[in-house]
Formats: structure tokens, sequence, C-alpha cells
């Protein structure tokens, strides 16, 4: 096994000069995920076709970057970050059963997204005081229409934390339902619920039926929505579950797009068709202020964001309730704070070491070396995508590796080195021979060096 020594100088991270980050030439997974929420514009659509067509060797969305000349002026107005409000309704009441507040970056191609729950109490329209997920559909059962309704809930975040937002994206269940189907499924894990038996309710009010099995499945539309949906998350019924079903929104959420991500990148004519299917589903079921110039903005900056680039939580509130109505009461001091902190952490790169995918292997044949191993770099932050056994190409196990080493590609190598002193292995071999359009940026094969000091 060839394990050619790359440098190993030591260099403190305050000497280490910052690196830039290697450019990877294939579909981003936030690029599918904003484009996603925010792409109603046929323009792009006939882009996507024309490129998958005419040049397949290119991602299907190159196009949208010869948008920006034909547009000229910058449409935010040289604005370095903005703020999306990202709903989701229902299709029985317009209630929101997802709200969300991206705050974009452009120029570290960061995200933040800040979830807030729907059972938060608010100050709506006419001062009346609410449930966050009731302003819209006030809006609508007063005369209003769907815009008015976003918009009063754009004006209910500004009074109660402060926040201006740019613009919004509205998507309804039904567009959910229909984009997982047109993938053909998505895998999730789906958890054991409080009675161990997985995720069971059923509303016949609003139609709603989920019955789902614990354990890894590939779930069609109908039965992921009630997985992001479902919020029984405590025994007795609890209306606790929120912050549970706001996770599963945001895994879910992830896995899409990685399921498009995957199917796009095959860059053919059945990618051409998928990526008019879906754009076709959101010029269909999406509602935005966002303008076409502006669309394309935001998606030409997200085709350079990484998934590690995307932060995700939620607001801080206060559990309670008033008499058989429960809330979750805001706290705006606290999340003002916050969002100050979160567009501050924006401003900043992320550490290379901190973006690269990482795949641990065991080449040794200790039991759970490899899981134990991925876990400890889990816990110092790095991005640990994968844990396994090393296996020849035939798929034998190969557990003969002494000394364990790392495989890094190119512009890898000062990563490679951060996760190498996180293992308290500083001598371990770096080999720079991984494809730059790989699924890992760095992979670490544990020998028996690694299981002897562990």
């Amino acid at each position: 096994m060839d394990t050619t020594t790359a440098t190993t100088a030591e260099a403190s991270r305050e000497e280490r000069v910052p690196l830039e980050r290697p450019r990877r030439r294939r579909l981003r997974v936030a690029e599918v995920l904003i484009w996603l929420l925010c792409l109603s514009a046929m323009t792009v659509v006939g882009l996507a076709i024309r490129d998958a067509r005419v040049a397949p060797e290119h991602r299907v969305l190159p196009g949208i970057q010869a948008l920006m000349p034909i547009f000229g002026s910058d449409p935010f107005d040289g604005k370095s970050q903005i703020t999306l409000l990202l709903v989701g309704t229902d299709e029985t009441n317009n209630l929101c059963d997802t709200i969300i507040l991206a705050f974009i970056d452009r120029e570290t191609r960061r995200i933040g997204l800040l979830s807030f729950p729907r059972d938060l109490k608010v100050t709506g329209p006419g001062g009346t005081s609410m449930k966050i997920n009731a302003v819209v559909p006030t809006v609508v059962e007063n005369g209003g229409d769907m815009r008015q309704g976003i918009r009063a809930l754009e004006s209910t975040l500004t009074n109660t934390y402060g926040v201006v937002v740019d613009g919004y994206a509205q998507i309804d269940v039904e567009a959910f339902v229909e984009v997982i189907d047109r993938i053909g499924g998505v895998e999730v894990e789906v958890p054991a619920g409080p009675w161990g038996d997985g995720l069971h309710y059923d509303d016949n009010y609003q139609d709603l039926h989920i019955h789902l099995s614990p354990g890894k499945q590939k779930l069609m539309g109908h039965d992921a929505m009630g997985f992001v949906r479902w919020r029984k998350d405590k025994r007795g019924g609890s209306n606790t579950g929120d912050v549970g079903r706001m996770a599963r929104q945001r895994e879910l959420l992830q896995a899409v797009a990685s399921q498009v991500a995957d199917k796009l990148r095959q860059r053919n004519l059945e990618s051409a068709s998928i990526a008019a299917n879906l754009a076709a589903t959101a010029h269909n079921h999406l509602g935005t202020s966002l303008s076409v110039p502006q669309i394309a903005a935001i998606a030409s900056m997200a085709r350079e964001v990484d998934m590690a680039g995307i932060d995700a939580e939620q607001v801080p509130v206060t559990p309670g309730s008033e008499g058989e109505a429960f809330y979750f009461y805001p706290d705006p001091r606290g999340t003002r704070d916050r969002i100050r902190q979160m567009l501050a952490e924006l401003r900043t790169e992320k550490p290379l070491s901190a973006m690269a995918r990482i795949q641990v292997l065991n080449g040794c044949g200790v039991p759970g070396l490899a899981s134990q191993c991925g876990d400890a770099l889990a816990g110092d932050e790095f991005r640990v995508e994968d844990v396994g056994d090393l296996t020849d190409e035939q798929g034998g196990t190969l557990f003969d590796v002494e000394n364990t080493y790392l495989r890094c590609g190119p512009g890898f190598e000062a990563a490679a080195d951060e996760v190498k002193r996180s293992m308290n292995l500083a001598d371990a071999n770096v080999i720079a021979d991984l494809p730059e359009d790989g699924d890992f940026d760095i992979r670490v094969v544990l020998g028996d060096d690694y299981s002897q000091a562990n």
C-alpha cells in the first residue's frame, strides 16, 4: 500500500496563513435548497434545460451566472447580508407549519436559519394576541390574500424582534408532497416515538393521518409530510413537540436537497427533465416577493455554499400555557442578541477543516473503532459524513493497516493536518490523491497505532 509521505511540519493555528476554499465543480446541496425555495422564474428553467442538453459536462444551472450582466445593477442594492422569510403553509386553512428566517451573507457564502415554533405567542394584526401560525389565516379570513398575510407575518416579526425582511418565499403542502414524489422519495430515520412504535397520529378535521414505523426507510410525499408534521414527541399528547418537529423539518429538508443534488448531478437529459419538473412545481405552488434578478442573485451565490456553511437553530423561547392553550413565549431580547451574533458569525469564513467532508475507515479490525473515532472528531466539530470498514475493490475487508494514514483532495492538506492533531497522531501520513469531485474531502484510515493509543 502506497503511503507517500506529505509535508508534516507543525504550525499553530495562529501562524497558519488562511486558506482559500478549493472550488468544487459540482452542484452544492445548498444550491438546490435555495433553488427549490426561490425558483419561480421560467427563464431559469429554460437555461437549465439548455445547459443540460448543450453542455452536459457542466452543472445544470450555470446559466444563472449569465443572467447577472443582463440585469445590470445589483438587485439588492449592494447589501452584503440579506434576510429572507421562508414560510410553509397547509392546504386546509393557510396555517403556517414552517416559519424560518434565512440570513444570507453574500460575501462569505454562509447562511443562518432561525426557526420559529408555530405555537409562539405574538401580537398579530389589529393588536390581537395569537399564535404566530395564525397570523396569515387571520388576514385571509378578514378579506386579505396570501401576499397580505405574509406581509402581516413580516410586520409581526419586525414588531416582536426588530428584524427587517428583504423578501419572502411561501410554499404550500401540496408542492412539498409533489417534490418528494417527483424525486422518487427521500430516505430518513424515523424515530421510535414516545411509545417505541414509531410516529402515529390521526386528525380527521385536517385529513391528516400519520402512521410511520421506526427505522431508516424511504418515504414518498404523503408519508414525508407526516414525518415533518408529527409533533407528539412526549407521552400524554403534549403539544411541546415543536422542537423535535422543527429538527425533523431541517433533517428532511437537507435530505431532500441531497437527493435532488444526486439526481441533477447525473448531468443528462433525465436531470434536465427533473430540473424542469421541479421548477414547474415551484412556479405553480410558490409565492414570492423576490424579483427575477434577486432570485438569480441568490441562486448564483448559493452554488458556492456548502451545507456545512449553513447553521440552523431555533429562537429562544419559554414554554407555558393559558387555560387549555399551550404557548411558547418569545424572548425578544435574547432573540435580538442571537440574531446579532449569527450575523457576526456569518461575516467570517468557516475554517476549511470545518467544511471538509470526512470519511473514517477501520483498517485494523478493532470492533467499533471507526465509530469511536468519528464521534471524537464530531465532538471537535469536524464534519464526519461516513464511517465503516476499509475494503478492497471486491468488497472484502482490509484489516492489515499498522499505521494510520489520511487521504485528501487537492487543497485539503492543511485541513487533514488539523484532523491529525485532533486525533493526537501528528506523524500520520497524508496522501493528497482523492479526486476533486469525490464524495469526501478527507479519508481517515485507522491502523493499529490508533487502536493502541485509544
